[in-house]
């Protein structure tokens, strides 16, 4: 497989765990709620969520810097990605939208 088609694999099936992980969390919490406890992996699964969000946003920093530098991106591409990337690297909130 090329390296284009591993990354899109890679980029499906963390979407799919992350997810998973998404909605444990989420029943941790209300299941939490009634019962006054917070258990190691709902705190591990928050933690890893929140460094794998980091990770990916690095990631795609990296791809912009280089995409930027070769001048890779038309302007309807730039305008296409604004709302995203607003988003994503936390510059603006949906609630800006």
């Amino acid at each position: 497989m090329e390296n284009r088609d591993l990354i899109n694999l890679t980029l499906s099936e963390i979407g799919r765990s992350v997810t998973i992980m998404h909605d444990f969390v989420e029943h941790a919490k209300e299941t939490n709620k009634s019962n006054g406890f917070i258990g190691v992996e709902y705190d591990t699964c928050e933690k890893i969520l929140e460094e794998t969000r980091e990770k990916l946003r690095d990631v795609l920093a990296n791809i912009g810097h280089v995409m930027d530098s070769e001048e890779l991106l038309c302007k309807v591409d730039e305008a296409l990605s604004e709302v995203p990337l607003d988003l994503i690297f936390e510059r603006k909130t949906e609630e800006d939208f």
